[in-house]
């Protein structure tokens, strides 16, 4: 019998090639190294790209991401639930030895140690690296001293890297773009954007005003809401995040940089703009074949509010939030490729080592669950790219593991005697070449005009 391995960590695979690649060239000036480009999503899973066989969402931008280079199909969270997943992503260290277990530790958290060692960017930043970051953090606010964004707070004084800051910072762009209007019928407020949205029938609060809803005292998650939001495209929360992004790249084009894009999305509330809103009708969307499962002998039957939200077992209902998550998936798709061409536009592309994942996935009414927390693979499984280019050069490193057990002297990079092992590298370079060539690869030819050493 064939067992599931129930979890792995991500960012040993992701962590493993930016820290070869920095100590290849620690000590020597910063432009020896690539640019890095770090995107992440938040709850995305594993199939919500049409190149793991998803035949409703279109991702092309992400797909090509995947065809440049290392596409990891076996890519698993190292705990499905935000600031922990994020803790070891930027750490490389796992959750047990990063003391982030909870949501609650992340920010300004100080009852007890953790994250006590130092992020990828603390370790690029002593390395001379520029470092800025967009886009949600979730993590401890400690570890950010490194990021030399050019706005640091939003207008309430929230630091980008707070609790919320991320979005007090897009509510102030909001108010000069699209200031809050009145409710028509048929909509709320999003609580997180302070802007209309009409609600799909989904919507826990569905058919109610703002005044009923108020009477309720009812707290009003983000994980309650679903429907179209009433904002032009270009003013959404994934907009905003990948302009800041774009502008960070232009800015400092002349500079080595590493820079994070962070989006919030697909993470709920669950509110595409149009026209990502009417992409994929509800009517036209599968239910989960899981949705029939009773759940009985689950270990994770009471997770998630499952017995609080039957809304999430209707196959009907559960039509709305498939909608509307890949509807968000494609927005952030196609600001991926902005992302992306301005990279090549200014001549980038080549020394810039792109790197895609996700915190966690999302269960999407699989197993009558939603969100994430549990090891389902809906909620575990995770998309992980990272595109070959000249950058990947830094990252060919070679160990002795029978004198260098812990792989801590990197025999090649900024190894003054690296010399020694060129014919070793060489005969490897012939073994992958004939796995490639045997398994009719497109990487051919990369790999032979690559240097390696």
């Amino acid at each position: 019998m064939k067992y599931k391995k129930i979890f792995s960590i991500v960012c040993v695979s992701l962590l493993i090639l930016i820290f070869s690649g920095i100590h290849a060239f620690a000590g020597n000036s910063p432009k020896d190294g690539p640019n890095i480009l770090f995107i992440m999503t938040d709850q995305q899973r594993y199939d919500a790209l049409s190149i793991a066989g998803n035949t409703v969402l279109e991702t092309p931008n992400l797909d090509r991401l995947a065809r440049q280079g290392a596409y990891f199909r076996n890519a698993y969270t190292p705990c499905a639930v935000c600031a922990p997943a994020r803790s070891s992503i930027l750490t490389g260290c796992t959750v047990e030895n990063t003391g982030m277990r909870t949501n609650d530790r992340a920010y300004y958290y100080d009852k007890e140690a953790v994250m006590t060692m130092p992020t990828f960017d603390e370790i690029l930043n002593e390395n001379g690296y520029h470092c800025e970051y967009y886009g949600k953090w979730h993590s401890q606010t400690s570890h950010t001293a490194v990021y030399k964004n050019p706005k640091q707070a939003a207008k309430n004084g929230k630091s980008v890297f707070g609790h919320g800051g991320q979005r007090f910072v897009h509510l102030d762009y909001l108010d000069e773009k699209e200031p809050i209007r009145d409710l028509k019928v048929g909509e709320l407020y999003d609580t997180m954007t302070k802007r209309p949205y009409k609600t799909d029938t989904l919507d826990k609060h569905h058919g109610m005003t703002d005044a009923e809803l108020k009477a309720t005292n009812e707290r009003f998650p983000q994980s309650d809401m679903h429907g179209e939001l009433e904002i032009l495209k270009e003013n959404s929360l994934t907009a905003f995040q990948a302009k800041e992004t774009i502008e960070a790249i232009e800015r400092l084009q002349d500079e080595t940089f590493s820079i994070t894009c962070s989006f919030h999305f697909p993470h709920a509330p669950m509110l595409p703009p149009e026209p990502y809103y009417s992409m994929y009708p509800a009517e036209d969307m599968v239910p989960p074949v899981s949705i029939a499962d009773d759940m009985k002998n689950s270990p994770y039957k009471n997770a998630n509010g499952r017995l609080r939200t039957p809304e999430y077992s209707d196959p009907e209902k559960i039509k709305y939030m498939i909608s509307n998550y890949y509807g968000l998936v494609k927005e952030i798709d196609d600001w991926v490729g902005k992302i992306l061409e301005t990279l090549n536009e200014l001549g980038l592309a080549e020394n810039t080592l792109v790197i895609f994942t996700s915190d966690h996935g999302e269960m999407l009414g699989a197993h009558r669950l939603r969100e994430k927390n549990i090891f389902y693979e809906e909620s575990a499984h995770i998309p992980l790219m990272i595109p070959y280019s000249k950058s990947s050069k830094v990252i060919n490193a070679m160990y002795d593991l029978s004198n260098d057990p812990h792989e801590m002297n990197n025999l090649l990079g900024s190894n003054p005697e690296k010399e020694l092992y060129e014919e070793r590298v060489e005969n490897l370079r012939e073994c992958l070449l004939e796995w490639l060539k045997k398994n009719n690869s497109k990487h051919v030819q990369g790999v032979e005009e690559r240097d390696l050493i």
